[in-house]
Order: structure tokens, then sequence, then C-alpha cells
């Protein structure tokens, strides 16, 4: 059991080199992130996504990292995956994770992350990359905010036209009750029929 451990142990330490080798030379930023929760790497891409250097980034704990509901996020995650059987147990996720940049700002962004384990399937550590997102999340809240003014302003529009065919309904039946004549008093109960048919429809929209 204990070469076996040496042996992931050479493994894992390769794989990290090769790792760092491919990281130095991406835009995205990327990261390798102990079971403790230490971060022991960034790429130099950090710089540009939080303000950080990478040996600044790699001493800022994990909950100055990351924001509370995502670190709620990370820790949900590793709490289903160790209460599924190890064959069930996944080593690629992605999430969307907000992020503390050096100015005190925040920063959304889209996290891929590797699960390395050992051979019984437990979690040995994380890597991954980290991807700005802000400007996609912006349009994203921008057309929510577009679909809610359109919801109110159809709202206001429904409740308008209700109002309006209300009052037309009302000045219709007053005038059925002052005529005299038959054939007119059953025109203006046929147009509040339809005003009232019209009502309904709204109401369904």
């Amino acid at each position: 059991y204990a070469l076996e451990m040496i042996e992931t142990d050479n493994k894992r330490r390769k794989a990290e080199e090769q790792y760092r080798l491919i990281a130095e030379n991406s835009s995205d930023t990327r990261w390798v992130l102990q079971p403790d929760g230490k971060l022991t790497y960034h790429s130099p891409a950090v710089m540009k996504l939080r303000g950080y250097t990478p040996e600044e980034a790699d001493n800022i704990p994990l909950n100055e990292t990351l924001t509370p509901e995502s670190i709620a996020k990370i820790a949900k995650m590793i709490e289903e995956d160790s209460n599924k059987p190890v064959p069930l147990r996944v080593n690629e996720y992605r999430l969307e994770l907000e992020m503390f940049r050096k100015d005190k700002s925040t920063v959304w962004t889209d996290v891929s992350v590797h699960v390395n384990r050992d051979p019984d399937g437990n979690v040995a550590g994380f890597q991954g990359s980290t991807r700005d997102i802000s400007e996609r999340k912006k349009v994203e809240d921008d057309l929510r905010a577009l679909a809610l003014q359109r919801e109110t302003l159809i709202r206001e529009l429904k409740h308008r036209v209700k109002n309006n065919l209300n009052i037309i309904a009302g000045l219709l039946s007053l005038e059925s009750e002052r005529s005299a004549d038959e054939g007119t008093a059953r025109i203006f109960s046929n147009a509040i029929s339809r005003i009232q048919t019209m009502r309904i429809i709204y109401d369904r929209l």
C-alpha cells in the first residue's frame, strides 16, 4: 500500500508539472487547490482576473478568495460527492463562482474543476481553470431586467384595457336602460356581451 501511495504521489507531481507548463501560456487562470483548502498555485493570468500576483493569490485563504455564497456552493458539491459510492463519484465539475478582486470588487467566473483522487476514491486535491464571465453575467442581468420590465408593462396594459372595457360596458348599460326602443336596447345588450367576452379573453392571457 505504501508503494502504491508513493507511485500515486509521483504521478500527481508529474501531472502538476505538466499542468503548470500549460497554465503559463493560457489566458485563463489556472490553479491548484489542496484538500485542506490551501491554494498552492496560480498561473500569471490571475493578475488580469483579480489584480493579484500569483504569489499573493496563493497566500489568500479560500474564504477571502470566494464570496460566502460561492464557498457554500463548493461545500455542497463536495458533500454530495462524498456521499456517493466511489464508482459514481464525479471528477469533472463546472461552476459559476464569484471571486474577490484586490480592489475589493468582485468578478463572476466560470470555473472548470478536475478532482484528483487517491486509490480509494477520496479527494486528494483539485486543479482547474477560471475564466472571467462578467460581461456575460451583465448581459444576462440586463435580459432579466428587460423581461421583468416587459412583464410589468404587459400587466399594466392588461389592467388598463380591462378598466376601459369596464367603463365602456358601464356606459352602454346606462344607455341601454335609458333607451325605450327594444331594438336599440338589444344592440346595446349585444355590445355589452361582446365586451364581457373580451374581458374573459384578457383574463386568460
